[in-house]
């Protein structure tokens, strides 16, 4: 069961960048590569890796042949 204090820790991460929602948004609907998404959104390439980076720390997302995809969410 997820803590209190990591369930606020998760949304404040969140809350602090609309790039990463708009990413997830983005992988949601299907795997992308940085340039893909540079494109779909219109946020620069440094912006969406270095995010992309924080969502990888995270396990939001993984990395496969080019491509992010959303990790599935367990407990």
């Amino acid at each position: 069961m997820i803590s209190q204090y990591d369930l606020n820790s998760e949304i404040k991460f969140f809350a602090k960048s609309e790039i990463r929602l708009k990413i997830l948004s983005e992988l949601q609907k299907e795997p992308k590569s940085v340039k893909e998404l540079v494109n779909k959104t219109n946020i620069t390439y440094s912006s969406i890796s270095s995010n992309l980076v924080k969502l990888e720390e995270r396990d939001y997302v993984t990395k496969k042949k080019n491509k992010y995809h959303i990790n599935t969410l367990s407990e």
